[in-house]
């Protein structure tokens, strides 16, 4: 059988269900008090659930939409604008009395039809996806999905006894998933520690003066070094130099123009956007484009040429950084990042290791300005100091660190293919044709 208005199939053997059978709108709507401090919420498109917006909280008097829900843990939660990109989401018990805004409705899960975690997995399903979008852009001919048009969408619905027999499955393939997970955790800086010790090179304290020193010698002590307090300063047998000094051009182009677009001036024009959430922390990775029209990137854009580094300087504790080695057009980012070239003579790879591990990061975090949108500025991010070896010396350690950060990237991409095989088998239960 199909979903109505689509040639969706779903198992025949289980019954359709309303959504508004299985959700009740719930939530406590709130004003917010500014001198109250509260964490806010957003949902990730993919299915990759509900984030926290801000890193820490922020008071009401700093937050500007004044009427917002607050939820409780276990309630269901969809993005009106987003829910045709598979943005759902299970507030878990760490979130809970956490708020949202009204672009996020907020509903109680009625568990004796349906384990909470079941309907994410259905509704979050590349078949649901497809059955949305076609009610957001066909029958409803609307951007944003309302809270009515929501509740009518019908599911196929298993009896508990078989939500429950498939949800043991899932989680079953789930543990494997994250044992390999784990694994790759712990591998960056494990890459970090093997690439400092092939160079003789460590990280570590001086706990009379509180500095940070970078020293060069022939055992390796440590690599995890605890936040730098009082003066910090970096030492090193090879040469330092700043950032700055190794950076041919700073948010412009080869010819001196500036790299800040305005994308909604060209509405129709086509780009490459990449977000802050399009980047992985820490392992310079970037999880794909979004295809944009010009009307849909509001703000203005940064474009990142061929070549070019790009560096998150809103949370530069979350070390996001990516080099664009793409022969792509219209490659444009968001104006968190900041966008340069490197110099001749320097090498890449090398820079790359560096601007990614704890020599830069202890320095970082010296530096960050702002509570709820912490960020590092151009002047200092430009100052951060680095050594540098010969010409020689970086090509080895660069050739080094590259060898294994593709490890890691193999890694967390066999992971990802892991987690949707695993996903798939269990919907396949749920929407193959018989």
């Amino acid at each position: 059988m199909v979903l109505s208005q689509t040639k969706i199939p779903y198992n025949s053997r289980f019954p359709l269900a309303a959504l508004d059978t299985l959700l009740t709108p719930a939530g406590e709507k709130v004003t917010l008090d500014d001198k109250k401090t509260y964490r806010q919420l957003t949902l990730k498109t993919n299915g990759g659930g509900i984030v926290v917006r801000n890193e820490t909280k922020k008071s009401g008097k700093e937050i500007k939409t004044r009427r917002q829900t607050k939820v409780e843990a276990g309630q269901f939660l969809f993005s009106k604008i987003d829910a045709r990109n598979g943005a759902f989401g299970i507030v878990p018990k760490e979130l809970n009395g956490a708020v949202v805004t009204a672009e996020f409705p907020v509903f109680a899960v009625n568990a004796e039809k349906v384990i909470p975690e079941f309907l994410l997995l259905v509704m979050t399903s590349e078949e649901m996806t497809a059955y949305i979008k076609s009610m957001a852009q066909g029958s409803t001919n609307r951007k944003r999905l309302d809270e009515t048009t929501f509740l009518k969408i019908q599911v196929p619905l298993p009896s508990m006894e078989e939500q429950m027999k498939m949800m043991a499955e899932y989680e079953a393939m789930l543990k494997k998933v994250v044992k390999i997970e784990n694994e790759q955790d712990a591998l960056p800086v494990k890459i970090q520690k093997e690439v400092f010790e092939k160079t003789s090179t460590t990280i570590k304290r001086n706990k009379s003066t509180q500095r940070l020193s970078v020293s060069l010698f022939k055992e390796m002590e440590t690599w995890s070094v605890e936040n730098a307090l009082g003066t910090l300063k970096v030492e090193s047998d090879y040469p330092l130099v700043r950032i700055g000094d190794w950076i041919e051009a700073f948010m412009k182009d080869a010819d001196g123009a500036t790299l800040r677009v305005t994308p909604k001036k060209n509405p129709s024009g086509e780009y490459l956007y990449i977000g802050m959430e399009d980047v992985e922390k820490g392992i310079g990775r970037m999880n794909g484009f979004k295809g944009k029209i010009g009307a849909e990137i509001r703000s203005g854009a940064m474009a990142v040429p061929h070549g070019y580094f790009i560096y998150g300087k809103l949370r530069p504790n979350l070390n996001k950084y990516w080099v664009n080695t793409k022969n792509e057009e219209n490659v444009v980012c968001s104006t968190e990042f900041f966008v340069f070239s490197l110099k001749q003579g320097v090498d890449k790879a090398y820079f790359e290791c560096v601007l990614s591990s704890d020599i830069i990061q202890e320095q970082v975090k010296k530096y960050i300005t702002g509570t709820g949108l912490p960020r590092i500025n151009a002047d200092d991010f430009l100052h951060l100091q680095m050594p540098n070896p010969p010409l020689e010396v970086q090509k080895q350690l660069g050739n080094y660190f590259k060898s294994k950060q593709r490890i890691l990237w193999d890694g967390r991409g066999q992971i990802a293919s892991e987690r949707e095989r695993t996903k798939k088998e269990i919907e396949s239960q749920i929407f193959e044709q018989l």
